[in-house]
């Protein structure tokens, strides 16, 4: 079994670099990396056209001429995915250890999830003073690994779901949303 990760890109080359250097660094399950490029300007074209996948992480590019905007580039990336498990992942999240492994594994543990955000520190939590990334991912692993809490809402930063939940509900919604007046 797989996961593909779908990252869309807009430019933001050194969030893009910090983002995907977690992902290589930090790949603990088989996955593929699908990279939606939104018409980067040349410097992020050439770094995202620079790079190669390993046996742990396939990588496929989508290059756009012109910025499609967030969800259509994200259906861009599910209608070409294949893998039981999706990630939509946004272009300035840092991976950890064990972080896709981890979410898998409580998908797997709780079949009646669909969707699942990992912990992380835009839940009101954050590293203590000095503490690194990976030893506040540590942390939270040794203490709450294999838990899950039911929230009202699943935050956009980074989503693992079900190819059935696809199958079910289609794609994401392409229509903008209108501002009442």
């Amino acid at each position: 079994m797989k996961c593909d990760i779908i990252i869309p890109v807009w430019n933001q080359l050194d969030a893009t670099k910090e983002c995907i250097d977690s992902l290589f660094k930090h790949a603990d399950y088989p996955a593929r990396l699908i990279v939606i490029d939104n018409g980067s300007e040349n410097e992020t074209e050439h770094y995202l056209k620079s790079i190669k996948g390993t046996d742990m992480l396939d990588y496929l590019l989508i290059r756009n001429e012109k910025n499609l905007g967030f969800v259509k580039a994200i259906n861009q990336g599910i209608v070409v995915s294949d893998n039981q498990y999706l990630c939509i992942m946004n272009n300035d999240t840092i991976a950890t250890d064990r972080w896709l492994s981890e979410m898998v594994r409580v998908m797997d543990t709780y079949p009646e999830i669909g969707l699942l955000n990992p912990s992380s520190n835009t839940s009101g939590e954050f590293p203590d003073k000095g503490e690194s990334i990976d030893d506040y991912a540590d942390r939270i692993y040794k203490s709450d690994a294999g838990k899950v809490q039911e929230l009202y809402t699943c935050r956009g930063f980074c989503m693992l779901l079900r190819r059935s939940v696809i199958q079910k509900v289609g794609l994401l919604d392409e229509i903008p949303s209108r501002i009442l007046r």
